[in-house]
This record gives structure tokens, sequence and C-alpha cells, in this order.
């Protein structure tokens, strides 16, 4: 009888062996090859937990299979990046703006940065990979800035015509807090592609029309870019969102490689009666450098995409 019951102890041992030796296979599972870099079954499964943490979601089935597409997006993107670190040796990166992600993260959970270590510990997500993956978003910043430093002057013309602007308007300043949908400019294929995403905005959400097609990085964040002040805008875009109430959808914005559909999801009027002149001047000159950044960003990244071998298996 015992003999039987080790017997049987022994089979459900090596049963559980089996198992666990199979799931390890399968999670370990390469699905994709971006330059030097692979993408497994587990690290999907690991992005797709994340984003739904911090956007503050459900871990459900259904959620999953919504996040699924754009979690293998953000992997793919975060790869590119990683490798032209590598390749360009940089290794530095803002700590401030590291811990201030942190507390962010935590604020819009209404949690502390304890609380939010100890919700990944219990979704079987490690905290040092989830910040791993933030340094290299901060790694690329410090690479463009090294790469692009030299082209980002501001002509002091530009900056006192600005200011002059501001002034004359009593010192009113709009802000527009957006959320972006971009997709490549296909040419011809652009009008089909375009007729979908506003059918899902109006059926469903902009939020959806986000994750179903924006190819932009901003679409981790619900297609969040966060606060504009109008003079940094373009003329077309500035024209564009004058138009629109909060809330509302612009019509499609072309670029030579891309298609930009934003959202207005606040505004702002901010009035300084008595403005620091120096404090004005300091904060234009910030928000053009910045929105120059911006820009050689998405123009290297979609460089290096075009460049790199990307290979799903």
């Amino acid at each position: 009888m015992k003999k039987k019951i080790f017997i049987g102890y022994l089979s459900f041992f090596f049963l559980i062996s089996s198992t666990s030796s199979l799931l390890a296979k399968i999670n370990n599972t390469i699905i994709a090859k971006v330059g030097s870099e692979i993408i497994t079954i587990l690290d999907v499964e690991n992005e797709i937990k994340i984003l739904l943490i911090i956007n503050n979601e459900s871990i459900t089935q259904e959620n999953i299979n919504k996040t699924k597409k754009i979690a293998i997006k953000s992997l793919v993107q975060r790869l590119i990046k990683k490798n032209e670190i590598i390749k360009y040796k940089i290794d530095q990166y803002s700590e401030k703006d590291l811990f201030n992600y942190q507390v962010n993260i935590a604020k819009s959970l209404n949690i502390n940065q304890e609380d939010l270590i100890e919700i990944f510990k219990n979704n079987g997500l490690k905290y040092s990979d989830f910040l791993e993956s933030k340094k290299t978003e901060l790694r690329w910043n410090t690479l463009i800035f090294s790469l692009y430093k030299n082209q980002i002057g501001i002509n002091p013309l530009e900056i006192e015509n600005e200011l002059n602007l501001k002034l004359n308007n009593k010192i009113e300043t709009k802000k527009y807090k957006l959320s972006e949908i971009e997709i490549k400019n296909k040419g011809e294929n652009n009008k089909s592609i375009l007729e979908n995403i506003y059918k899902i905005i109006k059926n469903e959400s902009f939020e959806s029309a986000v994750k179903k097609f924006s190819v932009s990085t901003s679409a981790l964040d619900s297609g969040n870019i966060g606060w504009f002040d109008e003079s940094t805008l373009s003329p077309v875009l500035k024209n564009e969102l004058s138009k629109l109430k909060k809330g509302q959808v612009s019509k499609p914005v072309n670029n030579s490689e891309s298609i930009t559909i934003l959202k207005i999801q606040d505004i702002k009027i901010i009035q300084n009666q008595n403005p620091d002149l120096e404090k004005l001047k300091a904060q234009i000159i910030q928000e053009k450098k910045q929105a120059k950044l911006n820009f050689f960003s998405r123009s290297h990244f979609s460089t290096v995409e075009n460049t790199l071998l990307i290979k799903f298996l």
C-alpha cells in the first residue's frame, strides 16, 4: 500500500515537474526579434499587466485582449530605442525625472510608492524591471539631446516677438491638454484608415482608437501628450485647435511621414497681471526647445525603425 502511495507521489511529482518545464518553455518562446534584442511570450504578458496597472484598469481577460496589441507595440518601440542607446553607449538619465515618474504614477492611482511596489509584487512583476523600462525612455531622451543639442537654438527675435505677443494680449495664455492618435502617412490608403478611426471614436471612444491605431509611444498612456502653450504650436495646429472646445477631436493634420488627430482634454486660460519678464522669456525658450527635441525624437526614431531589422516569428 505504501509502495503504491509512494509511486503515486512520484508520478505526481514528475507530472508537476513536466508541467512546470512546459510552462517555462512556453513563456520563454521568442515571438519577435528587434535588432539584437528579443521579445518572449512572458515579456508580452508582463507588459500587458504593467499597462493595465498604471492605467488603473482591472486585469480581466477582456482588458488583456484589448491591450495585447499595444503591449507588443510598446515592447518593439522600447527595444528599437534600446538598440540605439547601446549603439551610442548611453548610460546617463535623469534620476529626478525617474523619481517624478514614480510619484506621478502612484498619485494617479491614489496610493503611495510602497503600495505601488506591492501591487507589482502581488501580480508577479518585478518593480525593478518596470523602472528599467522607464530608464530606457529617459536614456533615449539623453541620446536625442546629445545628438541634436546644437540644433535646438532659438532665434532671439522669435523670442522677443513671442514675448511682445503675450504682453499685447494682456499676458493671457491659453494652454491645451492634448491626446493624440498618430498614424503613418500611407498616401492613398489614408482615407479608409481615417474613416475607421473616426468611426471607432464615435462608436466607442478616442482612447479605443488610440489603442487600435496609434503608432506613437503616447499610446501607452491612452494618447496623452500633456499640456501645450498655444504659442509653441505650429500655425496649422493652433488654427485647428482654436475651432474646438474641450472634449472635441480635430481633423487630420498631415505631415510628410505621419498624420495626427488631436483631442482637447482640457483648456486653461492663464492671466498674469504683473508678469516676471525674465521668467516668462525663460519659459518661452524652454517650451520651444522642448518642441524641437520632440520633433527630433520622432524623426530619429522613424529613421532607426526603418533601418533596423524587426522580425516576428
